[in-house]
């Protein structure tokens, strides 16, 4: 798996060593040596033991699942990504191992969980984990909270059990997962997707015509953009869209529906491009049209022996009354140009999307509660998860701007974060996160806001110009009237006779 293991914004690689010499068992770090200065050198990773980061008794008892779902991802909340281990066990029970990052201390061990039997691929959306359960043809799709502190309101501005709009990245290091209780107020288990499936049809967890083992997970990502994730499952016959919606009695647990929690309901409307596809490999959302919504992409095989696929774009045209934001965040190699030549001016340090980096903001909607959102760029590298290169999420119906934005990375200082405020939605960012040797805080840090240009921008224009003609007319009756005014008044007083004079 790729990460940023030692904080010096370069990617590393953790995993196992191919080699009759070495423990097959240790885990192993591979950290990026490269040097700007010597392109040309071919000994970019030296491989070390993990052992001087991550305790070595608790890896060894780990043996990484074959596939396995790990993630780097922040998950206690202070803007610094996390890891996520899928352990296999000799009865080909799984666990996972949650590991936080203590910055230049390593990783600390936080909890270890067991998966449901019949569990596949892990998905993560605003650190919660999504992933389906399947016996033989049963499938239900689990969704597992992340609890920890959460906003505080204007009353609990001195408690330490909350967090502050304007520091949101503070760690709590009592967070939890709860996968014990299935439907208590904490774990969203209540859709079952058997009901919406036809005679035959399954979630495919694997694909079966690659070469190897290939998980297929579960995609989250906002479609319709009213700030909350959904969900993009992949069937041995067809791929579905699930959207996000309140919790009812029917669909959840009498505490998940009294504490307000979600579940999903299966997309029949306008989804015919999608479901037409047949014998999908996997499906994914990406922005293809760079136009601020998910639109959707199907790998479909082409019924050959082996791993050939036909892509399939299938365009979100759904009309939403909602706003989205786009982050990117690069590996900050450089400030504004990178020099790549003594003649050449140089390139913008675009397309070095930079793994678990953390994006955390405020959202204030029309009735008046803020609410927090968190997002992971490239969570999940190992397996080809297909994840975008950056992070689109919706604001939902708004009348604000975004007041707090939070950009972390995984550098090994204090202040690993960008606070940003003020940011107009149905824009994209793109932090820069360059900070030279002497600078050991995100003083440095760079942003720029594209904006989004809508339809109606053209004709917002046109009814300006109107407004202002008319205006302008009105404006310029009224002073020929004054004007005419006047002169007559001056008339007048030319042909009064002071009688006291005379």
């Amino acid at each position: 798996m790729v990460l940023d293991i030692s904080g010096d914004m370069r990617p590393d690689l953790l995993g196992y060593a191919w080699d009759a010499t070495t423990d097959k068992d240790e885990l192993n770090m591979w950290l990026n040596k490269g040097n700007s200065l010597n392109t040309n050198s071919s000994d970019f990773y030296e491989r070390v033991s993990a052992s001087t980061v991550f305790d070595k008794v608790t890896t060894g008892n780990c043996k990484w699942a074959h596939p396995h779902s790990n993630a780097f991802l922040d998950l206690d909340g202070d803007c610094l990504a996390d890891l996520v281990f899928v352990c296999e066990e000799k009865n080909n029970q799984k666990r996972i191992q949650l590991w936080t990052n203590e910055r230049k201390d390593g990783f600390k061990l936080s909890q270890t969980l067991y998966l449901p039997d019949g569990a596949g691929a892990l998905s993560f959306a605003d650190m919660d984990i999504v992933f389906p359960v399947c016996h033989g043809s049963t499938c239900k799709i689990h969704v597992v909270y992340n609890k920890q502190m959460g906003l505080c309101s204007t009353n609990q501005d001195s408690n330490s059990s909350c967090r502050k709009a304007q520091n949101l990245c503070v760690a709590d290091p009592g967070f939890t997962f709860d996968f014990d209780n299935p439907q208590s107020e904490v774990k969203l288990c209540c859709f079952d997707i058997d009901a919406e499936l036809d005679d035959g049809e399954y979630i495919q967890m694997e694909d079966a015509l690659f070469r190897g083992k290939l998980p297929v997970a579960i995609h989250p990502g906002d479609y319709n953009l009213d700030g909350y994730p959904d969900l993009l499952v992949t069937t041995n016959k067809r791929a579905i869209l699930l959207e996000s919606i309140i919790c009812t009695t029917e669909l959840c647990s009498k505490k998940a529906t009294s504490a307000s929690k979600r579940s999903f309901s299966i997309v029949n409307k306008g989804v015919s491009a999608l479901t037409d596809v047949t014998r999908p490999s996997q499906a994914v959302f990406f922005d293809i049209d760079e136009n601020g919504s998910l639109d959707m992409l199907v790998l479909q095989s082409t019924g050959r022996k082996g791993a050939d696929r036909t892509p399939n774009f299938v365009i979100n045209n759904y009309f939403n009354d909602a706003f989205f934001l786009k982050g990117l965040v690069s590996n900050g190699v450089c400030s504004s140009y990178c020099p790549v030549d003594p003649v050449l001016p140089g390139l913008k340090p675009y397309g070095v999307s930079y793994p678990g980096a953390t994006f955390k903001f405020t959202v204030l909607d029309t009735s008046g509660v803020k609410r927090v959102h968190q997002v992971s760029q490239l969570s999940q590298s190992a397996y080809m998860p297909l994840q975008t290169p950056y992070c689109l999420f919706g604001l939902g119906r708004t009348n604000n701007y975004v007041e707090e934005m939070f950009a972390g990375v995984t550098r090994h200082q204090e202040h690993n974060y960008l606070f940003y405020e003020g940011v107009i939605p149905n824009s994209q960012l793109i932090f820069i996160p360059y900070q030279p040797e002497n600078i050991k805080d995100s003083s440095s840090w760079k942003v720029e806001l594209y904006i989004q240009p809508a339809d109606y921008v053209p004709w917002v224009l046109v009814a300006l110009i109107a407004a202002a003609c008319g205006l302008g007319i009105v404006v310029g009756a009224l002073y020929w009237a004054e004007k005419r005014e006047d002169e007559t008044e001056r008339r007048k007083a030319l042909h009064i006779i002071n009688f006291d004079a005379l």
